[in-house]
Protein backbone atom coordinates (compact mmCIF):
# COMPACT_ATOMS: atom_id res chain seq x y z
CA UNK A 1 0.00 0.00 0.00
CA UNK A 2 1.40 3.86 -0.98
CA UNK A 3 0.56 6.31 0.93
CA UNK A 4 0.46 9.89 -0.11
CA UNK A 5 1.81 12.79 2.17
CA UNK A 6 0.19 15.94 2.25
CA UNK A 7 2.72 17.76 0.27
CA UNK A 8 2.79 14.92 -2.74
CA UNK A 9 -1.33 15.11 -2.76
CA UNK A 10 -1.05 18.91 -2.90
CA UNK A 11 1.81 18.81 -5.92
CA UNK A 12 -0.19 16.03 -7.78
CA UNK A 13 -3.37 17.88 -7.53
CA UNK A 14 -1.49 21.03 -9.49
CA UNK A 15 -2.64 18.80 -12.82
CA UNK A 16 -6.22 19.09 -12.19
CA UNK A 17 -8.41 21.91 -14.20
CA UNK A 18 -8.98 22.85 -17.80
CA UNK A 19 -6.48 22.72 -20.60
CA UNK A 20 -6.41 23.75 -24.06
CA UNK A 21 -5.08 21.04 -26.71
CA UNK A 22 -2.97 21.94 -29.31
CA UNK A 23 -4.33 23.57 -31.98
CA UNK A 24 -7.62 24.49 -30.19
CA UNK A 25 -9.23 21.82 -30.97
CA UNK A 26 -11.04 20.89 -27.58
CA UNK A 27 -10.97 21.51 -23.77
CA UNK A 28 -9.95 18.86 -21.81
CA UNK A 29 -10.93 18.98 -17.42
CA UNK A 30 -8.58 16.51 -15.83
CA UNK A 31 -9.86 15.81 -12.19
CA UNK A 32 -8.75 13.63 -9.61
CA UNK A 33 -11.01 10.62 -8.72
CA UNK A 34 -9.48 8.29 -5.66
CA UNK A 35 -5.75 8.73 -6.59
CA UNK A 36 -5.89 8.68 -10.51
CA UNK A 37 -6.28 11.40 -12.83
CA UNK A 38 -8.92 11.55 -15.59
CA UNK A 39 -9.70 13.86 -18.28
CA UNK A 40 -12.86 14.94 -19.96
CA UNK A 41 -13.26 16.33 -23.42
CA UNK A 42 -15.52 19.13 -22.28
CA UNK A 43 -16.04 21.57 -25.57
CA UNK A 44 -14.76 20.62 -29.50
CA UNK A 45 -14.06 22.92 -31.95
CA UNK A 46 -16.53 21.02 -34.24
CA UNK A 47 -20.05 21.50 -32.22
CA UNK A 48 -21.80 17.76 -32.34
CA UNK A 49 -19.03 15.71 -33.67
CA UNK A 50 -18.86 12.08 -33.11
CA UNK A 51 -16.73 9.78 -32.63
CA UNK A 52 -16.75 8.43 -35.92
CA UNK A 53 -13.14 6.48 -36.09
CA UNK A 54 -13.67 4.53 -33.13
CA UNK A 55 -12.70 0.77 -33.86
CA UNK A 56 -16.26 0.07 -31.86
CA UNK A 57 -18.40 0.85 -34.81
CA UNK A 58 -21.72 1.35 -32.10
CA UNK A 59 -19.95 3.72 -30.78
CA UNK A 60 -19.16 5.72 -33.81
CA UNK A 61 -22.58 8.36 -33.85
CA UNK A 62 -22.04 9.20 -29.51
CA UNK A 63 -20.61 12.65 -29.66
CA UNK A 64 -17.19 13.36 -28.22
CA UNK A 65 -17.88 16.51 -25.91
CA UNK A 66 -18.50 14.63 -22.68
CA UNK A 67 -16.17 11.46 -23.22
CA UNK A 68 -13.33 10.52 -20.71
CA UNK A 69 -10.15 10.81 -22.81
CA UNK A 70 -7.18 10.56 -20.17
CA UNK A 71 -7.35 7.72 -17.65
CA UNK A 72 -6.04 5.95 -14.49
CA UNK A 73 -2.98 8.24 -14.78
CA UNK A 74 -0.81 8.41 -11.46
CA UNK A 75 1.23 10.90 -9.69
CA UNK A 76 4.70 9.95 -9.99
CA UNK A 77 6.46 12.54 -8.14
CA UNK A 78 8.32 15.62 -10.27
CA UNK A 79 5.53 16.47 -11.85
CA UNK A 80 4.71 13.53 -13.84
CA UNK A 81 1.81 11.60 -13.91
CA UNK A 82 2.11 7.79 -15.47
CA UNK A 83 0.72 4.65 -16.07
CA UNK A 84 -2.45 6.41 -17.82
CA UNK A 85 -4.54 5.96 -21.44
CA UNK A 86 -4.92 8.20 -24.11
CA UNK A 87 -7.82 8.31 -26.21
CA UNK A 88 -7.24 9.96 -29.65
CA UNK A 89 -10.70 10.87 -30.86
CA UNK A 90 -9.13 11.75 -34.54
CA UNK A 91 -7.43 8.55 -35.33
CA UNK A 92 -9.81 6.21 -32.90
CA UNK A 93 -6.50 4.57 -31.37
CA UNK A 94 -6.05 4.30 -27.81
CA UNK A 95 -2.11 4.72 -26.25
CA UNK A 96 -0.01 4.74 -23.42
CA UNK A 97 0.34 8.11 -22.01
CA UNK A 98 2.77 10.24 -19.61
CA UNK A 99 1.91 13.77 -18.86
CA UNK A 100 4.87 16.36 -17.37
CA UNK A 101 3.36 20.07 -16.18
CA UNK A 102 5.94 22.22 -16.51
CA UNK A 103 6.69 25.21 -15.09
CA UNK A 104 4.73 27.66 -17.54
CA UNK A 105 1.77 25.83 -16.47
CA UNK A 106 1.78 23.96 -20.12
CA UNK A 107 1.09 20.08 -20.27
CA UNK A 108 3.04 18.32 -22.10
CA UNK A 109 1.15 14.86 -23.35
CA UNK A 110 3.46 12.15 -24.40
CA UNK A 111 1.15 9.30 -26.19
CA UNK A 112 3.02 6.21 -27.36
CA UNK A 113 2.72 2.69 -28.19
CA UNK A 114 5.45 -0.34 -26.29
CA UNK A 115 8.41 2.71 -25.01
CA UNK A 116 7.69 6.33 -24.16
CA UNK A 117 10.59 7.28 -26.45
CA UNK A 118 8.59 6.08 -29.78
CA UNK A 119 5.52 8.07 -29.22
CA UNK A 120 4.64 11.84 -29.89
CA UNK A 121 4.05 14.59 -27.35
CA UNK A 122 1.72 17.38 -27.49
CA UNK A 123 1.04 20.68 -25.41
CA UNK A 124 -1.80 22.05 -23.89
CA UNK A 125 -2.22 25.46 -22.31
CA UNK A 126 -3.78 25.62 -18.95
CA UNK A 127 -7.32 27.79 -19.74
CA UNK A 128 -7.22 30.75 -17.35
Amino acid sequence: MCIRTAAQATDADKLTGTFITEGGKGKVTISRINNKYVGTLIWTNVPGATDRNNPDKRKRDHKIAGMVILKDFVYTGDETWENGTVYDPESGNTYRGKISLKKDGRLHLRGFVGIAAFGKTTVWERVK
